[in-house]
């Protein structure tokens, strides 16, 4: 029983009998405004959910384990938005402010009945923001240990940022050019203008954006073996003849993405330009990035994947990229590119039957 928070449970109603359900209760979450939230997890996926407090009998959820909202979650629940939503900017907070102004929230005060925050900002100086305008990205609590490449990132940035949330929501704010860049050329895509792509992402926020690595980097947990710096030239320049020949073959293709070449073709781009790593960071996302370009050209309209589908550190991600390396293999990877680009569909079409199924040449046996 969640002890102080018996009075935010509202009486429920009598429960009518239900068919067998493989959603449980498992626990509750106190909230600062003294509502509760009751958790469900599925007895197969055991994936959480948030179930109405007046489906639950009042029983059962005074038997529930209680958990009281931890400081460092930048998100709470909103009652009027019945769903999780950003929490405002607390003393401690490393916070965005727009317009590429990052910075440290050190005091709050109210100004003419509007809550005022003082932001150290990383570039120097201090200013007042209204509250509702700061964007939380990290807090000083509980803050983990910083990874050697979270330490690079932080050391070679050039906007003053301090901590790895910083640079990633700088990171964001530059994709767009990059994007933009991509989406508007006018001749088949060659490694030069993945570079430039890169330049104008990464550029923005490092000196070495756009710029070929000069050290040796191991890729993931499995230690993929990625091209040595000083051979880097000579895989790009064949990079380049695979290019030129990738787009003979998407021409000739029927470019239809509910078949399996185009995703095969993919898949193959995708392997070769993260094998290679020419950047000392981002060769996964500039990759994606022209993926989509790649399928938007081809396709003659924009096209976009659910990379949120495709998890780097997912299994799955790790097991096709070990097959592509070491067998030659681009079916399984070929597949996990068509399903994030299904998924991405399934918004607009509310998982209508209407999906395209796997096609034939992927792996029936992985793709949902």
């Amino acid at each position: 029983m969640c002890v102080g928070a018996s009075d935010a449970w509202p009486e429920c109603p009598p429960q009518a009998e239900t068919t067998m359900t493989f959603w449980t209760p498992i626990k509750l979450h106190a909230l600062p405004d003294g509502r509760v939230r009751v958790f469900e997890q599925h007895a197969h996926t055991r994936k959480l959910r948030v179930a109405p407090l007046s489906t639950v009998p009042q029983d059962v959820v005074q038997s529930l384990p209680c958990y009281r909202e931890n400081p460092k979650y930048i998100t709470h629940y909103h009652p009027q938005a019945d769903g999780d939503v950003e929490r405002y900017a607390q003393v401690g907070d490393i916070v965005f402010c727009g317009e590429w102004r990052f910075g440290e929230m050190v005091q709050e005060r109210e100004l003419s009945g509007l809550t005022q925050a003082l932001v150290m900002l990383r570039r120097g100086g201090s200013a007042w923001f209204p509250l509702s305008q700061l964007r939380v990205l990290d807090s000083n609590l509980q803050r983990q240990a910083l990874t050697s490449e979270d330490k690079h990132l932080i050391a070679t940035n050039r906007l003053h940022l301090h901590s790895v949330a910083e640079v990633n929501q700088a990171l964001l704010l530059a994709q767009p050019s990059a994007r933009a860049y991509l989406d508007n050329l006018e001749s088949p895509l060659l490694f030069a203008h993945i570079r430039e792509a890169h330049r104008l992402w990464f550029g923005r926020v490092f000196d070495w954006g756009g710029q070929l690595r000069t050290e040796h980097v191991v890729v993931g947990r499995e230690e993929n073996a990625t091209t040595p710096p000083e051979k880097l030239n000579e895989e790009l320049d064949a990079f380049d003849t695979f290019l030129h020949g990738l787009h003979h073959h998407l021409n000739g293709d029927s470019n239809s993405p509910e078949l399996a070449p185009i995703w095969l073709r993919m898949a193959d781009f995708y392997v070769r330009l993260c094998l290679i790593h020419p950047f000392r960071d981002g060769n996964g996302r500039i990759s994606r990035q022209a993926i989509e370009a790649l399928l938007s050209q081809t396709l003659g309209q924009p096209t976009l994947l659910n990379w949120n589908a495709l998890s780097r550190a997912g299994a799955k991600t790790r097991w096709a990229f070990r097959a592509a390396q070491d067998r030659g293999d681009r079916r399984i990877l070929a597949t996990l590119l068509f399903t994030a680009w299904r998924t991405s569909l399934e918004g607009k079409h509310a998982r209508s039957p209407s999906l395209p199924p796997c096609p034939d040449g992927l792996r029936q046996d992985i793709c949902p």
